[in-house]
């Protein structure tokens, strides 16, 4: 089988999403990662909002926590970062502010138990709260990925997004054509 080359700006989706945020983030924004997992977002989150931005960074692995406040420890200076071992249906027992961005990267934490995989009722519990605290012209980044047992959790999301309100969302899904079982990307726009 041949390699499959390497694109500057279509490699995954998750490269894709980020070229999308960084138009939208702002110095300053109030951000939550509602999946921190690894903590590659938890880090493009903070070098886009910078020191006076605000983070919340939830996960229910000790593990992906960790991960994360290894990874992020390193920036100078490090913005306002609120770790939180807990699920994305708490958001508000620890968040009492509006919120600029949401970030889901649903599915299992690499290189851990697989078995262990967001699941698709405490999703949408979480997006349900997600949109209440979102700020008027705030996203939601949803990633959701279908080539495993969690992969029923997109047919759920999708399902939900075409519930709400087209006056007061924009939502678009992006996939690559080209690859099975690739992940799928939707933005939300709060209007």
């Amino acid at each position: 089988m041949a390699k499959r080359a390497n694109f500057n700006y279509f490699e995954n989706l998750l490269g894709f999403n980020k070229l999308i945020l960084k138009q939208v983030l702002s110095k300053g924004a109030t951000v939550v990662d509602a999946t921190c997992g690894n903590g590659h977002d938890t880090l493009f989150l903070a070098e886009h909002i910078g020191p006076q931005g605000k983070i919340y960074c939830f996960d229910i692995q000790s593990q992906a926590i960790q991960i994360t406040t290894e990874l992020v420890k390193s920036l100078d200076p490090l913005p306002n970062i609120e770790f939180i071992n807990d699920s994305h249906i708490q958001f508000k027992e620890y968040i009492q502010e509006s919120v600029d961005l949401f970030i889901y990267n649903l599915g299992y934490l690499p290189n851990t138990d697989k078995n262990i995989i967001t699941q698709f009722d405490t999703t949408l519990n979480s997006l349900n709260v997600a949109i209440e605290l979102l700020k008027s012209g705030g996203f939601i980044s949803i990633l959701s990925y279908i080539g495993h047992d969690g992969g029923k959790e997109f047919n759920h999301v999708n399902q939900w997004l075409n519930t709400l309100d087209p006056n007061e969302y924009s939502i678009t899904k992006t996939e690559f054509i080209l690859r099975k079982n690739s992940p799928i990307l939707f933005l939300i726009e709060k209007l």
